[in-house]
């Protein structure tokens, strides 16, 4: 399966936040290896998680339902979730399902790193 067929899950844990990029398609064959993934990384309760979708061609709603409960349970625990460069038809996707309110969005990761030094959603 090429790169772009696939999704590509990278952590990487800073001093200032938990970065999680997501690449590739997250479809509904990438659902379970994402809900995993995410499962583990919400155990270890981080404070600020930023979710780079830069490279994202495709999300799924059952992958959108995998943020939304790993969204619910970092906030549950005092931490904040936040997504960054969404573009395309990932953004358009999760604009229609509304998530642009649950989620503080940023259009870059850059910008999501200053709205976390600055406090602000």
């Amino acid at each position: 399966m090429s790169t772009n067929e696939s999704l590509i899950v990278s952590v990487v844990v800073d001093p200032d936040a938990v970065i999680v990029e997501l690449g590739g398609h997250a479809d509904t064959r990438a659902a379970d290896e994402l809900e995993r993934r995410l499962t583990g990384l919400s155990a270890q309760r981080p404070a600020l998680v930023i979710f780079d979708l830069s490279r994202l061609q495709l999300i799924s709603s059952i992958c959108m339902g995998s943020l939304v409960r790993f969204h619910h349970h970092v906030t549950r625990c005092g931490g904040a979730v936040r997504l960054a460069a969404a573009q395309g038809m990932v953004l358009t996707a999760l604009e229609r399902a509304r998530l642009d309110l649950l989620f503080s969005m940023h259009p870059a990761l850059q910008r999501a790193r200053d709205a976390a030094s600055n406090h602000s959603p």
